[in-house]
């Protein structure tokens, strides 16, 4: 079964991926880091004193309910502010709430993502005087090795780790702390994926 799955073939990504708008994906590694450096100055660009705009929460849930997301607020590449996490005690579903204050009318991208899964980028989201709800943000695990997409690579590197125990491994892609059957099916289903780009959808 597994020998089959190496052969699988990716298909390229498409020049729209490319294109200079689209956000790039922050590293698994660096997540944690830019929470931290960007929450200063998501504070001071929201100040609720001097700011009076509209709140945009973000829905998500993930394979993984232990581990937070960095959900970014985003005009064209560059990050504006990180998201507050507003509701977590629906960790059983791996429901979770996050929210922008006081974000002003205009036309942003909102990134999510996560250790060991695939990112997801909202494209052009529109604010303007009414709060604004995004709905349904399902993170995919299995992008262990953060590359954006999930292939032979990630496989190789699950299967190194069967087995393993303890906090923050990598490969732990559901959470429980083991390296495991578990974290196979959920890479297994997600193989051949790609970070999610979400488009508005045509006006015709």
């Amino acid at each position: 079964m597994l020998a089959s799955l190496f052969a699988f073939m990716l298909p390229s990504a498409s020049a729209s991926d490319s294109a200079a708008n689209i956000p790039q994906k922050t590293s698994g590694t660096g997540i944690i880091a830019k929470v931290a450096m960007l929450a200063a100055r998501s504070s001071a660009q929201y100040d609720d004193s001097q700011l009076i705009g509209v709140t945009v929460s973000v829905f998500v849930t993930s394979a993984n309910p232990s581990k937070p997301e960095l959900v970014e607020l985003l005009q064209g590449d560059e990050v504006v502010a990180i998201a507050t996490l507003a509701i977590s005690e629906d960790v059983a579903e791996g429901l979770r709430e996050y929210t922008f204050q006081n974000v002003q009318p205009g036309t942003y991208n909102v990134r999510v993502s996560k250790k060991g899964h695939l990112s997801y980028t909202k494209i052009a989201l529109y604010v303007g005087s009414d709060p604004v709800r995004l709905l349904g943000v399902n993170l995919l695990a299995g992008d262990i090795n953060n590359d954006g997409q999930i292939d032979g690579k990630d496989l190789m590197l699950l299967s190194a780790s069967i087995g393993k125990q303890g906090p923050d491994l990598d490969a732990d892609l559901n959470g429980d702390e083991i390296v495991d059957s578990a974290d196979l099916n959920l890479l297994v289903a997600n193989y051949g994926k790609r970070d999610v780009l979400d488009y508005p959808l045509a006006v015709m």
